[in-house]
């Protein structure tokens, strides 16, 4: 008894021949799927002997059709989803996705931030995409679009530019989060951005935030705006710390007197954890009135990209240099830079911004250059009175 292999050019599906005791030719296919090895025998093609040329021709062209059948099946199974889903269409899914995630995310941006990727989507191929489509060729013309191609439809100032590298990347984290939650779902085999090298992908150069200097703080404060809402929230971000995030739903109710002290007392919109800080007189001269008309100590506040614009008009006319790197952020960063350069523990800073140390001081401490010559000068003073 003989068997004859013929494998085909992947190696996917190998095809088999098992010589019968009668002579006759039995086909099977040898494959691995799912992590198991199947052995399938090809039970529809009818026994047929090789001395039946023509018979035998006929039957191992269809041994081969099936063959190429079951290595597109398994290629989309690696690649996509599984057999139930395979008609489902991505834009869907992203739906599901944001459905899904609503209670793990703190964001209110970031349902949005799912429709803009689903907009990129649509413009890049279609709103007929399945999800069982998107693979790696898929993902690397994804991120070429974003990267190439896609240009802002929205606001007038930027309309038709093309992403800054740092927003088409944010597109592509996004995107690859809501594949990562089809593998969760069993929905796909595996995330297709898991593929991609690192030179494939969007480069993002270091982020550009800054602190003000006491110096150019002073002259932003002697400065005037036209948006007095947006001044007052961000001096008083500069001299509490807070992210503007825990600023605009700051209450009424959790500013209060310990003894002659004012604190705060919240809890942070992006850690959820509690904050008790006391607060710098600088920060309550920034408070506006309390009229008991609203809960919120800044009601009615521009969206953060109508603020992020004033600002950044506000620092010009200030004469910053680099203003176009200063925005509401910037604040949170200048409270920590001038705490550390009038020589506060970080440790204290940390407590005080309601944050990690070593976020702290990776991201919100920025050393003067006159702070850094004055520690030079006291290494210099004792060693020399040795």
């Amino acid at each position: 008894m003989a068997r004859k292999k013929n494998t085909n050019d992947t190696a996917l599906v190998q095809l088999h021949e098992r010589v019968l005791p009668s002579g006759a030719v039995r086909f099977y296919l040898h494959y691995t799927r799912n992590g198991e090895r199947t052995r399938e025998p090809l039970k529809s093609i009818p026994i047929v002997s090789k001395s039946d040329r023509q018979a035998y021709k006929e039957s191992k062209q269809i041994a081969n059709r099936i063959a190429a059948e079951r290595i597109e099946e398994i290629r989309k199974d690696e690649l996509g989803l599984t057999n139930r889903h395979r008609d489902l269409l991505l834009l869907d899914w992203c739906d599901t996705y944001t459905e899904r995630i609503k209670s793990r995310v703190r964001s209110e941006r970031y349902p949005l931030m799912v429709e803009s990727v689903k907009d990129v989507i649509k413009e890049y191929s279609g709103e007929n995409t399945r999800l069982q489509d998107v693979d790696r060729n898929y993902t690397l013309g994804f991120i070429d679009y974003v990267r190439n191609v896609y240009t802002i439809k929205a606001g007038a100032q930027h309309r038709g530019e093309h992403l800054k590298p740092s927003t088409a990347n944010k597109k592509c984290v996004i995107f690859s989060s809501i594949l990562k939650e089809a593998v969760k779902c069993d929905l796909l085999r595996k995330n297709p951005f898991d593929e991609v090298g690192r030179a494939d992908k969007i480069s993002v150069p270091e982020p550009d935030n800054r602190a003000l200097t006491r110096a150019e703080l002073k002259q932003m404060i002697e400065t005037d705006t036209k948006s007095s809402m947006t001044r007052r929230v961000f001096l008083f971000m500069c001299f509490c710390g807070l992210r503007v995030s825990d600023a605009k739903k700051l209450r009424w109710s959790e500013i209060g007197m310990d003894g002659e002290q004012y604190t705060m007392r919240i809890r942070q919109k992006k850690t959820e954890k509690p904050l008790v800080v006391p607060m710098s007189e600088n920060a309550v001269e920034y408070l506006p009135e309390n009229t008991g008309e609203s809960e919120l100590v800044f009601p009615n506040l521009p969206t953060e990209q109508t603020m992020n614009r004033s600002v950044k008009i506000w620092a010009k006319n200030a004469g910053i240099p680099d203003w176009e790197h200063i925005h509401l952020h910037t604040a949170r960063h200048t409270f920590g830079s001038m705490l550390a350069n009038l020589g506060v523990d970080v440790t204290i800073t940390a407590k005080l911004m309601g944050d990690e140390v070593r976020t702290v001081s990776k991201y919100y401490i920025h050393i003067a250059d006159d702070t850094k010559q004055r520690a030079v000068r006291m290494l210099d003073a004792a060693f020399n009175n040795l």
